[in-house]
């Protein structure tokens, strides 16, 4: 795979260094083992690395900042159940057993879709389970998934992050984690991307000063030939308004 194409696919080439961008791409391919995997159409590792970088990193860091500095209690789930209804099986995706649930695919068990059809009895329990949750928690900020399954505030176990893992209907629990989403590895390329976004204002904010000064300048004689060409004018009013006024005196006077 070129590294420039996978450079554009996370998201990286306009906010990356580009004499970093190569080297970046190499070592976040060692780091998710996809060298060999990249003949097989839907390959695990890839879809993991993309999932990482544009969905779960950033919602883990976001949960953990918001955790950080509320005043209330912060709940989380991660859900990873495949149903029926689920996008990989809608779409026919090969090797299914090798992929994860996709981003929003809890959205299936809790609204009513025009394209989810319920066809296990899994996917029943499982739709009960996700609307009794978000119902309770809606209308009394309750915040109980099973009878003695209560989400665990994400304040109480930080810099961890407290969430449920949602497995399947039966195979649900609270845990923690330090690296949700593999955060702390893409966190290092996220400090890059703001020293490199800093470093592209600060040039830009010089650039627009330089492309000023060509400005200024002709502002300069421009206002000056304006001003040349009023002084002028006024001059030559100020000299018809005198003389008339000394024609009409010297009237009076030899009148």
């Amino acid at each position: 795979m070129s590294r420039t194409f996978l450079s554009y696919i996370l998201d990286f080439r306009y906010s990356l260094d580009h004499t970093l961008i190569e080297v970046a791409m190499e070592d976040m391919i060692g780091s998710y083992h996809i060298h060999k995997a990249l003949g097989i159409a839907f390959p695990h590792q890839l879809v993991k690395m993309i999932g990482d970088r544009l969905f779960g990193s950033g919602i883990a860091e976001s949960a953990l900042m918001y955790a950080e500095v509320s005043n209330q209690p912060v709940y989380m789930y991660r859900f990873g159940y495949i149903g029926s209804r689920s996008l990989i099986k809608h779409f026919n995706l090969s090797k299914i057993d090798e992929l994860e649930a996709s981003h929003g695919e809890d959205c299936h068990y809790i609204l009513d879709l025009d394209d989810s059809t319920v066809e296990s009895e899994d996917d029943l329990i499982m739709s009960e389970k996700m609307t009794r949750m978000w119902g309770e928690f809606v209308s009394n900020s309750i915040h109980k998934l099973e009878e003695h399954i209560f989400l665990a505030d994400m304040r109480e176990k930080l810099p961890r992050l407290s969430y449920i893992e949602i497995e399947s209907p039966s195979r649900m629990y609270v845990t923690s984690t330090e690296n949700m989403s593999n955060m702390l590895y893409w966190r290092e390329y996220l400090l890059r991307e703001i020293a490199t976004i800093g470093k592209k204002d600060e040039s830009s904010s010089s650039a627009l000063k330089l492309s000023y000064f060509p400005l200024i300048v002709i502002s300069f004689f421009v206002g000056l030939l304006v001003w040349k060409y009023f002084l002028q004018v006024v001059h030559k009013y100020l000299l018809v308004i005198i003389v008339k006024i000394h024609h009409v005196l010297w009237r009076k006077h030899h009148s």
